[in-house]
């Protein structure tokens, strides 16, 4: 074979290695926890008395993915493509209550996760919503749980409450979201203690 034949040949085969890549670039996601900081004041009572169960939190749907929600139209719910929860919210929320409650000493015991285990009280908790709000200016964190007290032996429901919140988020982002969740979710934990306590009061 001449030369002058091989050299378009050579350039062919040598461009499959020169050509630039055009494949997507897959850009990092950022993930976050809930997360809250010691109370400065824990519901503590003389002496502990009796033990606590904390059922598996409950979310409904909307708040439980690890999507970390936002709205910017009123019927419209959207996830943040970057940015993710650790793991549920619910899941995230769960040691954080136990940790508190635990904190409180109000009870001689708290448990987690063994529905089947011996206690006194149960609390039966549900995430309703956990969205980045844009449909107002600036922009919100909205958290909604309920909470409910029970007396095991009984099946009464001791107490029941709703606690909503609408706090501020200082920018327009996820981070923004998951920051001002976490002040929400450190109220939320401070009025949950002290739900708790005055229900359990004897």
């Amino acid at each position: 074979m001449h030369a002058t034949r091989l050299i378009p040949l050579l350039l062919l085969l040598g461009g499959c290695t020169v050509l630039p890549d055009t494949s997507p670039v897959e850009l990092p996601t950022h993930t976050y926890r809930l997360v809250a900081e010691a109370p400065a004041t824990t519901q503590r009572q003389a002496a502990p008395q009796g033990v606590l169960q904390v059922s598996p939190i409950r979310a409904q749907a909307g708040a439980d993915s690890e999507g970390i929600a936002y709205r910017r139209q009123a019927a419209a719910l959207d996830y943040y493509s970057r940015s993710r929860w650790l793991n549920p919210p619910a899941r995230l929320l769960q040691p954080l209550v136990v940790a508190r409650l635990e904190a409180d000493r109000g009870f001689s015991a708290v448990l987690s996760g063994n529905p089947q285990a011996q206690s006194d009280l149960r609390l039966d908790l549900e995430l309703v919503e956990l969205l980045h709000d844009f449909t107002v200016n600036p922009s919100v964190l909205r958290l909604e749980l309920r909470a409910s007290l029970i007396d095991q032996q009984t099946q009464q429901v001791l107490a029941q409450r709703r606690f909503r919140y609408h706090e501020a988020a200082v920018s327009a982002s996820a981070q923004g979201g998951v920051e001002a969740a976490n002040r929400a979710v450190a109220k939320w934990l401070d009025e949950l203690s002290a739900f708790v306590a005055e229900a359990h009061r004897p």
